[in-house]
C-alpha cells in the first residue's frame, strides 16, 4: 500500500531526480462540459475515485549521458574580464508527479516524451523507476 509520506523515486531510468515538495494542484479550466462545474475541471483519482485536487511535485532530472554535450561558454568575472569555462549539460524539470491525497497513488508524466505512468512498489526501490 502506498503512503502519503513516501518519497518519490530518486532515480528515473538510471538518472538522478530531485523532486520539489508536494503542493496542491491549482484548479484548471477545461472545455468538456460533462466534466466541469462553474468552468473548473473536477479531477478524480483513477484508483479510488477521490474527487478533488491532487498533490503535485516537479522533478529536476539530470541529463542522459551524451544527450547534450557540455560545452565551453563565455562567462564574465566579477571584474568584467572574460572567462571561458566548461559548463556541465543542463538538468531539466520535465517530470511531473501527482499524488492522490486519499489513497496515495502516484502518477508521473514525462514532459519530454509525453508518456505517463502509475507508480507501483517496484518504482520505489534502490534502482528507482526503470522502463520495463
Amino acid at each position: 500500500m502506498l503512503t502519503l509520506d513516501r518519497q518519490l523515486p530518486a532515480l528515473w531510468d538510471g538518472r538522478a531526480v530531485t523532486w520539489s515538495p508536494f503542493e496542491l494542484e491549482p484548479p484548471m479550466f477545461i472545455c468538456d462540459r460533462s466534466k466541469r462545474r462553474n468552468g473548473l475541471h473536477i479531477p478524480t483519482c483513477d484508483r479510488c475515485g477521490h474527487v478533488g485536487q491532487k498533490l503535485r511535485a516537479i522533478g529536476l532530472r539530470q541529463p542522459a549521458p551524451g544527450a547534450s554535450e557540455p560545452g565551453e561558454y563565455l562567462r564574465r568575472h566579477r571584474n568584467g574580464s572574460p572567462i571561458y569555462a566548461q559548463e556541465p549539460a543542463p538538468a531539466y524539470r520535465d517530470l511531473h508527479a501527482t499524488r492522490c491525497p486519499a489513497c496515495g497513488l502516484d502518477q508521473v508524466c514525462d514532459a519530454a516524451s509525453g508518456e505517463a505512468w502509475d507508480l507501483d512498489e517496484s518504482d520505489y526501490g534502490p534502482e528507482g523507476s526503470v522502463a520495463p
